[in-house]
């Protein structure tokens, strides 16, 4: 962590708690913009460690006069080691729709390529909600809904976007410069503002990272479901209520730090795991704590 942002820090204390209570090491190693990459080559080489996470924002998305920026740091984790799912690899299969990281016929054991933890908490969410349905085929789990998100970071936004248009829901994309219709593989322009797909939307996902932002409440339509992923609220929560039958989920940090705790036991499963031993009992220790991890997550969107 070279951050003193409080939603990293707060992150970081529910994420080192959550991962005690299941009996996994989560150490935060506080460092300086200076150090951070030979922090990151140190991790990448430990036996011991199994997954990095890195507390954005560090330098921003503009590279400094050294080439140093927050994207730099992300192709810098290993893939073997990113539990985010925020280096280029991840990334590329999660815009192309490609969810193996092997060919099928190329490993007996398949590999399942991971996916961003606040973008993957979102899908969760709208599991339970009952918009996502997981028992339909790949591709139509959110046929016939509308959703906008409001965030286009690499990190949360664009990622979301894509998983959700992965799965069928017509998505757009909002900054507060346009509004993109995303389809799978590709984002395009729409002529549409940022009121008229409020009013078209089933689920608005806000991650604005502002306190003076707020949905209009008056262009929510009856029975929309809205995810608030900023640290700060992005609706008026007292005027929303008064939209009938609105749902309204206003924090997703729990079921983020599940995701991530989920994407670690993928990490060990993919790369630090010799599943072909008999009795691997280590190989049996990750999928009971994978199911219980699993259970968690829908205790505490509940």
């Amino acid at each position: 962590m070279a951050t003193k942002n409080q939603a990293a820090m707060d992150y970081a204390h529910w994420t080192a708690r959550s991962c005690s209570q299941n009996g996994i090491d989560f150490h935060v190693v506080e460092t300086t913009k200076s150090s951070v990459f030979d922090e990151i080559r140190k991790a990448n080489e430990n036996p011991n460690v199994h997954g990095i996470i890195f507390y954005y924002p560090c330098f921003g998305p503009t590279p400094g006069p050294d080439g140093s920026s927050d994207e730099v740091i992300r192709e810098m984790i290993s893939v073997r080691k990113d539990v985010e799912a925020l280096s280029q690899p991840y990334r590329e299969r999660l815009k192309m729709n490609i969810r193996l990281l092997d060919s099928p016929c190329m490993r007996r054991w398949r590999r399942k390529s991971l996916l961003p933890c606040t973008p993957l908490a979102v899908v969760k969410i709208l599991e339970y909600l009952k918009i996502h349905n997981r028992c339909l085929p790949i591709g139509s789990r959110i046929n016939n809904k509308t959703i906008s998100v409001f965030n286009r970071s690499e990190v949360v936004g664009r990622p979301l976007a894509c998983m959700l248009a992965n799965d069928g829901a017509t998505v757009f994309s909002v900054d507060d410069k346009e509004t993109m219709l995303v389809q799978p593989c590709c984002e395009v322009p729409t002529d549409l503002e940022c009121e008229d797909v409020i009013k078209l939307s089933d689920v608005l996902v806000t991650g604005v990272p502002c306190s003076k932002f707020k949905l209009p409440c008056d262009l929510i339509r009856p029975g929309a479901t809205i995810i608030n992923l900023s640290s700060f609220s992005n609706v008026d929560e007292e005027r929303l209520l008064q939209v009938p039958n609105v749902r309204y989920v206003p924090k997703v940090g729990k079921v983020t730090v599940c995701m991530l705790q989920r994407n670690l036991l993928k990490l060990i499963y993919n790369f630090h795991l010799n599943k072909d031993l008999p009795d691997n009992q280590d190989l049996e220790d990750v999928l009971d704590l994978e199911h219980k991890i699993e259970i968690q997550s829908k205790s505490v969107i509940h």
